[in-house]
């Protein structure tokens, strides 16, 4: 378990016993995309609450 990053051991004995092999992955690229794609959501949140506020007034 250890040396595959699983923490939970149903899921461990569930990919064991089911695949006979277990893979690990490293998703280490892909979190820092999603944190780029989150800041950019929050950034065009900002921008469409402006537009708001100047269409109001």
């Amino acid at each position: 378990m250890k040396e595959t990053g699983i923490t939970n051991f149903s899921i461990f004995a569930r990919r064991a016993c089911c695949n006979k092999e277990i893979f690990t992955l490293d998703f280490s690229e892909y979190k820092n995309i999603i944190s780029e794609i989150s800041s950019t959501k929050s950034e065009l949140k900002r921008i469409g609450n402006n537009i708001n506020q100047i269409a109001k007034h």
